[in-house]
């Protein structure tokens, strides 16, 4: 099974896609069309649209948007390195309304000189809010980068409490 949805929110379209393990991809104002030919290339199969089945997923994406959700509890599908994987276990373990830099990340992971490694990893994460790299800044404070763009970062961030986030 893959299914997905898209709906409209204070940060644009969000689409959102699930397997029968979990959430597996999630994206902001990107083209539908686009959406689904990622989704399907990355899973190599045709992923069906079902809004009534993803109603419950994006009614939690849309609260945690609006600073209503603090956390995710429903199952994701995560695929990656096992690097990656370390990285993003990692990033579900910083609490809501804090942040780690990605020289802090490197070292709770054990490997304390892979702070880029750590970036690219963010950069790869599919599920960017359920896994929330948004909580990884660059050192002095700064939004460093982030795939769905800095403002979105930022905005995220002060959502969560955060104030003097500097986007450069």
């Amino acid at each position: 099974m893959l299914k997905y949805t898209s709906f409209k929110s204070l940060f644009g379209i969000v689409h959102i896609a699930v397997t029968d393990k979990g959430v597996c991809m999630l994206d902001l104002n990107v083209d539908e069309s686009k959406f689904k030919k990622t989704l399907e290339a990355r899973f190599r199969r045709i992923a069906e649209k079902d809004d009534k089945a993803l109603q419950t997923v994006a009614k939690h994406v849309s609260r945690y948007l609006q600073g209503e959700k603090t956390s995710f509890t429903g199952p994701i599908d995560l695929r990656g390195t096992p690097f990656q994987l370390k990285v993003w276990r990692h990033l579900q373990s910083i609490p809501y309304g804090k942040a780690e830099t990605y020289r802090e990340v490197a070292q709770a992971i054990g490997t304390p000189n892979a702070y880029r490694a750590v970036g690219n990893a963010c950069g790869a994460n599919p599920v960017p809010l359920m896994v929330p790299c948004h909580r990884v800044l660059a050192s002095g404070n700064k939004i460093g980068g982030y795939g769905l763009g800095p403002e979105v970062k930022k905005k995220l961030l002060e959502i969560e409490g955060h104030k003097n986030i500097k986007i450069r």
